[in-house]
């Protein structure tokens, strides 16, 4: 009996500690977040631009454009921001990736995606599609090379940009050429096998497979899932050897998105299919940080670009 006691209060202690440890990391998180991302930069761009008339918003293809200041042509760069799916993180994730890409000379397109319930039955990919395809039939307008495109995405914005990247669910389905690149910060994959995921935080696996359940409920809007729609959103499962070459990073205390259970698995599927690629995991990095100052992964953006080719402008 006291054997009992003794191994039921080491779990009930171990439950207390990591659920401390998970406030802590959450705390940590928002705090990080108001101070890495630039927002108030963000919007005094997009401001700066609107006033001087040059910002393009397009209602009808759900994208704001963000020209640079050098009035050189480069290529389509389209931001896609997180949110689960549920909401969109564009003013900590979509506008100031823009700001800083306008900073190194190039234009940006920050994609609004329908979230919640305007998102439904892989609608986020039709929307992205649309916008490529608008672009590209007026290249002359947007200044920019749309044969030559790149997807940045954050989070679950991260799993629309990465399953962009794939023939079944992305480009080749729209007619649309390959990506030069995909940058894919602390990405979401849905994993249904997520069962038998493992991890010492009992409160991170959970997180797991509330992330699972809510991305396909918010996707199919049912509570049933085909067999299909339960791997739609898995990106490591369908990778193959002519993904396009893809930055990858995430962080060590980055709970949203473990990157064991969620980012590694996309790594794994690259490295197999030898896609040419770059994955960091940065010390100290939290989730939602986006262009990243002020941690372990600030400057990724430029070495993302400089990896895939593109000239910029050094800061």
């Amino acid at each position: 009996m006291i054997v009992l006691f003794i191994i039921l209060g080491a779990f009930v202690g171990w439950y207390v500690l990591t659920f401390v440890i998970v406030m802590f990391q959450t705390a940590y998180m928002y705090h990080m977040e108001k101070k890495c991302c630039r927002r108030a930069e963000g919007l005094l761009r997009k401001e700066e631009l609107s006033k001087k008339g040059r910002l393009i918003v397009s209602k009808e293809y759900k994208f704001t454009f963000f020209p640079n200041d050098t009035g050189k042509r480069s290529p389509l760069i389209i931001v896609c921001p997180g949110g689960g799916y549920k909401y969109l993180c564009i003013e900590n994730e979509g506008w100031p990736t823009a700001m800083r890409l306008n900073e190194l000379g190039l234009s940006a397109c920050v994609l609004e995606y329908g979230t919640g319930r305007d998102c439904k039955d892989m609608s986020p990919m039709k929307e992205l599609a649309a916008a490529i395809k608008h672009i590209g039939e007026n290249e002359d307008l947007y200044n920019v090379d749309a044969k030559n495109y790149i997807l940045i995405g954050y989070s679950a914005g991260g799993n629309l940009a990465g399953m962009f990247g794939t023939k079944e669910e992305g480009y080749l389905k729209y007619g649309l050429n390959k990506p030069l690149a995909v940058f894919l910060g602390y990405f979401w994959t849905s994993d249904p096998e997520y069962r038998k995921h493992h991890c010492l935080n009992p409160w991170v696996w959970l997180l797991d497979v509330h992330l699972f359940i809510r991305g396909n409920l918010i996707m199919f809007k049912k509570r049933r899932f085909t067999e299909w729609e339960r791997n739609a959103l898995a990106l490591h499962k369908h990778i193959d050897n002519d993904y396009p070459r893809a930055y990858l990073f995430s962080g060590t205390q980055d709970i949203v998105v473990y990157h064991k259970l969620q980012c590694d698995l996309v790594v794994k599927a690259v490295a197999k299919n030898n896609v040419d690629h770059i994955y960091h995991v940065f010390p100290q990095m939290p989730h939602g940080v986006g262009v990243g100052d002020y941690t372990s992964a600030s400057g990724w953006l430029c070495e993302a670009l400089s990896f895939a080719g593109v000239e910029f402008k050094k800061r």
